[in-house]
């Protein structure tokens, strides 16, 4: 399966094109919906974003799911010495159990989102070239992309 593939050819040029998406473990802790912005400002990309939002009960057991791995990692990684993972598991523990709250008493909601982009560029290298810069934006927010055909 190849990453790329031609949009758009004449006689005297073409158009390549790259879908790229967000996969579960590019997402940051927070997202700054602005970086959409600069993004799109580079003029050759088009962004699909999918939010469909889950039902309050299946959001509850998925996030006391959730809670219970990171407290077994927790445990485990306590015996191995692990600090650094150890003090970022807690963190997670904590952000889960306060966003568990708040669904409970419908304060903010669960979601399953979807980022996907197609980046464009009139040859293999400008398109090459674009693909990276909208990946080093993206990155300066904490999220990373990959091709879909390396999914």
């Amino acid at each position: 399966m190849q990453e790329q593939f031609v949009m758009r050819e004449n006689l005297k040029s073409r158009t390549y094109g790259m879908p790229v998406y967000v996969p579960p473990s590019g997402y940051p802790r927070m997202l700054d919906t602005n970086i959409f912005q600069e993004v799109l400002a580079q003029g050759n990309v088009d962004i699909t974003i999918d939010v469909v939002p889950r039902t309050r009960r299946e959001s509850m057991k998925n996030l006391s799911n959730i809670l219970n791995v990171i407290h077994s990692n927790a445990i485990f990684q306590n015996q191995q010495g692990q600090t650094f993972q150890l003090r970022e598991n807690i963190t997670k523990y904590n952000d889960i159990n306060n966003f568990l709250d708040q669904i409970q008493f419908d304060e903010n909601r669960l979601y399953d989102v979807a980022i996907s982009f197609i980046v464009y560029g009139t040859s293999e290298r400008e398109l090459n070239r674009n693909v990276g810069t909208v990946s080093d934006l993206l990155a300066n927010e904490g999220i990373s992309i990959t091709p879909f055909a390396k999914r």
